[in-house]
């Protein structure tokens, strides 16, 4: 034994639970840059409530539906008098 005087052992702090590590500022490649993204567009999201749709779409619907089919039938009728060979 030697002469020295020993000394109490200090209690270990207890062991902290394993945790993911935080997000690099630069993510290491695209496919963790995608899920970053993801998952800030949908705090993003989940922070700004979407508005109600206001029916002023309706007339513009109404009206692509009615300008198609107009097309369409121009189409049609144009090539109805040309000879199918």
């Amino acid at each position: 034994m030697t002469d020295q005087p020993q000394t109490p052992a200090k209690p270990k702090a207890p062991a902290k639970p394993a945790t993911p590590a935080a997000p690099s500022a630069a993510p290491i490649n695209e496919i963790e840059m995608a899920a970053l993204n993801a998952k800030n567009m949908a705090e993003a999201a989940a922070a700004h409530p979407e508005a109600p749709k206001s029916k002023s779409m309706l007339p513009l619907a109404i009206g692509v539906g009615i300008g198609s089919a107009a097309l369409m039938a121009a189409l049609l009728y144009a090539n109805s008098g040309r000879k199918k060979s």
